[in-house]
């Protein structure tokens, strides 16, 4: 398997240093590409300022005359271009990424960025407009996945067809990824019935992936809990991340992904979620109360704790007596 994923590599490669230095191949390959191919040479053919800021990414699709607008004929997995200058676009079919080495950053329209990290799987749904940076040293692949293609696929993870923005996976297992290579060995070789195995590997692919950030999710939150058990009086996100092993940055974006919602947030559920208990099991002022929990102001704590649940601390003690 190794070798032959090597041999698709290669192959991928020379293909595009082939083509790169051809404008008519270019140009074949846009007429191949793009829905709206002819719209979008015109336009760059007439238009010579917006022909020369094109591949600035930090130019606003809002900006642009006419959007790139991928096709494809069918289901396909292709190393991304090494060389490829990132360009804002979107595509009429679904768009897998897979990181095998390094990185891959996506850029959006409102300025906003993604990074899918080495190993993970990222999701594109048509109609998403992204652009993808330059790959450089990384090795990533793109995977073409027509509509009705992926919604047979999906019938076990019904979930996925409500997908409407790009979604990231946790980082793939070895049967994910064995499951990756499988998709490109079929589309490599294309044998008889290789779609019908395409398809079958794909809905394996995406129970998969779906088990594993349900297994990392679990994780997280261990994590997280068993954090919170240590004291929630100086609890802090800056903490966390060093009894978890992770840099601040990565922690805070690690539990807005798993949870929804911030460190802080959570932070501010347990403290409250705390004080019930001790309101209802301990004699212990409320100001006492609110210190133990974390806050320094029993103010603060009133004020939180009456918005959260419709009454005092007092009234919820009184009320359970």
């Amino acid at each position: 398997m190794n070798r032959q994923f090597e041999k698709i590599i290669k192959l991928h490669e020379k293909q595009d240093s082939d083509y790169i230095y051809s404008a008519d191949e270019v140009l074949e390959r846009v007429k191949k590409e793009f829905a709206n191919a002819d719209e979008f040479i015109a336009v760059l053919k007439n238009d010579k300022d917006f022909a020369a800021k094109f591949f600035d990414y930090s130019l606003r699709p809002v900006e642009y005359p006419v959007l790139p607008v991928k096709k494809t004929d069918g289901f396909y997995i292709k190393k991304h271009t090494a060389t490829q200058t990132p360009y804002f676009h979107t595509h009429l079919f679904y768009e897998m990424i897979y990181v095998h080495k390094g990185k891959s950053v996506q850029y959006f329209p409102d300025g906003k960025q993604a990074l899918v990290s080495e190993k993970q799987i990222a999701i594109i749904p048509p109609d998403v407009i992204h652009a993808m940076a330059k790959c450089k040293e990384n090795v990533i692949f793109k995977i073409a996945i027509p509509v009705p293609l992926f919604e047979q696929s999906v019938s076990e993870t019904p979930e996925l067809k409500r997908i409407k923005d790009m979604k990231i996976f946790g980082k793939a297992d070895e049967t994910a990824q064995s499951l990756i290579y499988s998709l490109m060995r079929e589309d490599y070789n294309r044998e008889e019935n290789w779609l019908g195995a395409v398809k079958n590997y794909l809905s394996l692919l995406f129970i998969e992936l779906l088990r594993t950030s349900s297994a990392q999710y679990g994780q997280v939150k261990e994590t997280v809990e068993n954090y919170f058990l240590l004291g929630l009086k100086g609890a802090t996100l800056k903490g966390f991340a060093k009894y978890a092993g992770y840099s601040a940055g990565y922690a805070g974006r690690l539990i807005k992904k798993t949870f929804g919602r911030g460190f802080n947030e959570l932070l501010g559920e347990q403290r409250l979620a705390f004080a019930k208990t001790l309101l209802s099991q301990s004699d212990m002022s409320v100001e006492n109360i609110a210190l133990e929990v974390g806050y320094n102001n029993a103010s603060g704590f009133y004020k939180l704790f009456c918005n959260t649940y419709g009454m005092t601390p007092k009234d919820y003690r009184k009320a359970l007596q």
